[in-house]
């Protein structure tokens, strides 16, 4: 939300940074609780290992965004798009799912 907004009113490169410095902390600190609560239920099952590396991916694919050369617009039009589906696919499918089969 906060990229967004800063997008929308104007941003510089050392804000899309700091924002993406900002994304890759919460989700280090959401993916370990996660991957936490998984494993108790989970342990050994190839589910969950496919799960642990697309959280790998997620950071794999914030460091590329981060790191570049490019101008910021141009990275800003891949990290919508991908943070878009990351919401819809990861944790609307995916975590629902993850918890579902933890609870049962």
């Amino acid at each position: 939300n906060r990229l967004a907004q800063q997008h929308a009113q104007g941003t510089s490169p050392e804000d899309i940074q700091t924002i993406l410095g900002g994304l890759a902390d919460y989700a280090d600190y959401h993916f370990k609780y996660e991957e936490s609560v998984w494993q108790k239920a989970l342990s050994g099952d190839d589910w969950l290992g496919q799960h642990v590396r697309a959280h790998q991916e997620f950071f794999e694919r914030i460091t590329l965004l981060n790191s570049g050369t490019r101008p910021f617009n141009e990275v800003l039009g891949d990290l919508f798009p991908f943070l878009v589906q990351w919401l819809a696919q990861h944790i609307l499918e995916d975590d629902k799912r993850m918890a579902i089969a933890t609870l049962a």
